[in-house]
């Protein structure tokens, strides 16, 4: 198994949680970046271990930490550190409306800035989109980099839409919960095989049952489980899909 999207530079013990990791099958973790802070402590994390690997990015909640301009200087080193080998996209970039004190923020100005970068390096993008689907659609649609919408919590016309432009989509341990709403099971059972993948995006959303804990990318094993039985597919075939599918999405994993 693949961990696409786990913030493991938030995490404590990593090496721990790395090694639990491996005991429970999972081969690669992609630590995406959010911050330039964030991104240079997970380029870190890849030189130390073998297995790990990272995005360059600026996630748009950075706009209520950082003026606008400083952001535009912390771009030039994101670029640069994308260069690196190790780096397998850009991300996580795109549109944060939950929180009412970004909405008059320059989200879509940094959000373009980024897939310009993605573009001249040849890089695929990992997109963080919450609360508004038109605004990211409308950016998108005539991109050209490989895209994967991380975290999918949208509904069957949004999946479509965006499968129609040639995206990946992952889900994370939302799929596993309780109280999960009944279409994203439905967008999980009609997804095609060929553009699913799968993450944990720890230390958030612990699937069950281990709700309540921190999440950890040794947990990425639940999330297969849950879309294992709601696509009534053997978990070891469903294994090899996703696997394929993140390597054919991040070309340069290994």
């Amino acid at each position: 198994m693949i961990d696409t999207h786990c913030h493991l530079d938030m995490l404590d013990d990593i090496p721990e949680k790395i090694k639990r990791a491996k005991e429970n099958n999972v081969t690669h973790i992609i630590n995406p970046g959010i911050s330039l802070e964030s991104t240079k402590k997970a380029q870190k994390l890849s030189c130390k271990y073998d297995n790990v690997y990272f995005l360059s990015g600026i996630h748009p909640e950075e706009l209520s930490e950082k003026t606008y301009e400083d952001i535009l200087e912390d771009l030039k080193e994101i670029k640069e550190i994308a260069k690196d080998k190790k780096c397998l996209g850009i991300g996580e970039i795109g549109f944060e409306y939950h929180y009412e004190n970004l909405l008059d923020k320059k989200q879509k100005e940094l959000f373009k800035k980024q897939i310009e970068i993605a573009e001249n390096l040849n890089k695929p993008i990992i997109i963080h989109s919450r609360d508004n689907f038109t605004d990211t659609y409308n950016v998108l649609k005539n991109n050209k980099q490989k895209t994967l919408i991380h975290c999918f919590d949208y509904g069957l016309t949004e999946m479509e839409k965006f499968l129609e432009l040639n995206f990946y989509i992952s889900f994370t341990g939302m799929i596993t919960f309780k109280n999960v709403r009944n279409e994203i099971v439905e967008c999980v059972k009609r997804i095609p095989e060929n553009r699913l993948l799968i993450e944990t995006d720890a230390p958030f959303l612990a699937p069950e049952p281990k709700r309540g804990k921190k999440n950890e990318p040794a947990f990425v094993k639940y999330i297969l489980e849950k879309i294992s039985e709601i696509k009534n597919i053997d978990i070891k075939q469903l294994e090899n899909i996703v696997n394929q599918n993140t390597k054919d999405f991040f070309r340069n994993i290994d």
